[in-house]
């Protein structure tokens, strides 16, 4: 799993790091950035882009939502979390669609939470769907798959004998 952590304040990115060393329980990798701007530029020139985004809500220039907005506006499966002292931000983080929002200051037991949650959501949609039609193995991704249907002799057409089609949406 890959994830960028954006916090202007680096006190809580410190912590943050802290708590992540000693996960040593996951494959993570963490890149930490303390300027949103440096987080858009980076991850929109990444081969991979972070499976999980943790934003601070409040920032100086340009607050978490506007980060995330923007990540939105290129990646839709990306996993978004909040971090904020503020609760009064939870209303508006959920038009995003938000994975997590966390109060600070994040706690070592909170944070793995979150990343064992993230996780099991990441398996989850990383599921594949297999299939063998005339000898040649097919595997489709469960969140490509839009339609999959079966035609032949109880289906629509019965001069196409077992035919199978799959539509699905190229990544």
């Amino acid at each position: 799993m890959r994830v960028a952590i954006c916090d202007d304040n680096q006190q809580d990115i410190e912590r943050i790091r802290r708590y992540t060393l000693r996960m040593i329980d996951y494959a993570v990798e963490y890149v930490f950035y303390t300027r949103p701007e440096e987080l858009l530029r980076e991850c929109a020139d990444a081969e991979q882009k972070p499976d999980m985004y943790i934003l601070d809500i409040e920032m100086p220039g340009m607050d978490g939502l506007a980060v995330a907005k923007q990540i939105r506006e290129t990646d839709s499966k990306a996993l978004l979390v909040f971090l904020t002292s503020y609760t009064k931000y939870m209303p508006s983080v959920f038009e995003v669609v938000t994975f997590d929002f966390i109060p600070k200051p994040i706690s070592e037991e909170r944070l793995r939470v979150l990343f064992e949650k993230a996780g099991t959501y990441l398996n989850l949609t990383n599921q594949s769907f297999s299939f063998s039609y005339r000898r040649v193995r097919y595997s489709l991704k469960f969140d490509e798959i839009l339609y999959l249907g079966k035609a032949g002799a109880s289906g629509d057409n019965p001069h196409k004998e077992n035919e199978i089609s799959v539509q699905h949406e190229p990544e």
